[in-house]
């Protein structure tokens, strides 16, 4: 979007009626020169802040008001086009994330998913072997180690 000078808020006011925005889409309408533009029926250019940085058919000029500032965004119609050229690509490959597998890629790599649980049941058995052999005495949890038989 380009900035519009003070200047033209009194006729831009009048062309848009309170309306927060217009939009003139016929290019016949519209004439560009630098850094000013002119939609017809208005009897002087409106200055721009930037020069407009595409060269093409001014297609369509919107004049709106944001924020208590004027504002002109133009559609341009470009006959250049940019095609970037694409840097040769790796080759790919699709991942499945599985249940039984962590991960299991297109070309048949696969990661076996890690097993904490596992390892935490094991020592979990453990821990409550240790303690069904432990007797407790008294509210404070002194605790006292007795050997079965």
């Amino acid at each position: 979007m380009i900035g519009i000078s003070y200047s033209t808020l009194c006729l831009l006011s009048i062309i848009i009626n309170l309306q927060k925005k217009v939009s003139i889409r016929e290019k016949e309408k519209i004439n560009i020169k630098d850094r000013k533009f002119k939609v017809e029926k208005m009897p002087f250019y409106i200055k721009m802040r930037n020069k407009i940085r595409f060269s093409g058919i001014v297609k369509q000029v919107t004049i709106s008001m944001q924020g208590g500032k004027w504002f002109a965004s133009f559609l341009i119609e470009t006959t250049d086009k940019h095609e970037e050229k694409q840097k040769p690509r790796l080759d790919s490959v699709g991942v499945d994330i599985g249940i039984k597998e962590l991960a299991t890629l297109s070309n048949g790599v696969v990661f076996p998913k890690s097993q904490p649980l596992k390892k935490q049941l094991k020592k979990l058995r453990q821990l409550q072997k240790k303690l069904s052999r432990q007797i407790r005495i008294g509210a404070r949890t002194l605790v006292l180690l007795v050997e079965r038989d």
